[in-house]
């Protein structure tokens, strides 16, 4: 199962959880109440951008 890890632009741990294949980046950090900037809900306004980082390439 896929771990997410929501930081920061300072590196800051906001969230870390799992989240099941399939489902939409926005929903799972909503239901975490991470804080995220959005407006329409459905990624096509640009205002929830976010930068995905594989793990391996991620600083603990």
């Amino acid at each position: 199962m896929p771990q997410l890890r929501f930081v920061d632009q300072q590196q800051r741990l906001l969230a870390e959880l799992e989240a099941q294949p399939g489902e939409l980046l926005l929903d799972v950090a909503r239901l975490a109440e991470v804080p995220l900037h959005w407006r329409c809900g459905q990624g096509t306004c640009g205002t929830c951008k976010v930068r995905i980082s594989h793990g391996a390439r991620c600083s603990r």
